[in-house]
C-alpha cells in the first residue's frame, strides 16, 4: 500500500465516530463517515497529511476544518495548515539562530501589535504582575 493510500484509514482512526452521526452533520451533509473522509482526503491531501502526522492539533480545529473542506465552501479558511506550521517553524529557527534577547523580542512583539496580548497571556499563565509599556496600553484602549 502506498503512503497516500493510508491517509483515509489514518484519518478515519482519528475522527470521532459520533461526529458523523450528529444531527448537524446529517442535516448539512447526510453522508457516512467513510465517504466523507475519502472525499476530504481527495480534496485536500496536504491537510490530511498534516493532521495525521501531527497529533498536537485541537479536535475542534480538526472538525472545523473537516467540515469546511468537505463542504467546498469558497470562503472557508482552515485553522490547520502545513504551510503555516512550516512558516512558524522557520521563524522560530531564525529567532533561535540570531540569539534575540528579551528586549529585542519585546520590540518585535510591539511592532506586530502582539505585546499587550502576550502580557495578558503570560500574566494568566505565570500569575505575575508584569506591566507593559504605557504606550502599549494607550494604543489598545
Amino acid at each position: 500500500m502506498k503512503k497516500d493510500e493510508m491517509l483515509v484509514p489514518r484519518l478515519d482512526f482519528l475522527m470521532p465516530k459520533n461526529f458523523f452521526l450528529s444531527e448537524e452533520w446529517q442535516l448539512n451533509f447526510g453522508v457516512d463517515g467513510n465517504t466523507a473522509i475519502g472525499r476530504v482526503a481527495e480534496l485536500n491531501p496536504k491537510w490530511v497529511i498534516e493532521v495525521v502526522n501531527n497529533l498536537n492539533h485541537r479536535l475542534t480545529d480538526v472538525l472545523h476544518d473537516f467540515k469546511g473542506i468537505y463542504s467546498e465552501d469558497e470562503h472557508f479558511v482552515p485553522r490547520i495548515s502545513a504551510d503555516f506550521v512550516d512558516s512558524i517553524d522557520s521563524i522560530i529557527k531564525m529567532i533561535k539562530d540570531t540569539n534575540i534577547d528579551g528586549e529585542h523580542m519585546q520590540y518585535i512583539l510591539e511592532q506586530v501589535g502582539m505585546d499587550y496580548q502576550m502580557y495578558k497571556q503570560l500574566n494568566v499563565e505565570y500569575n505575575k504582575d508584569f506591566v507593559p509599556r504605557i504606550s502599549t496600553l494607550n494604543n489598545t484602549q
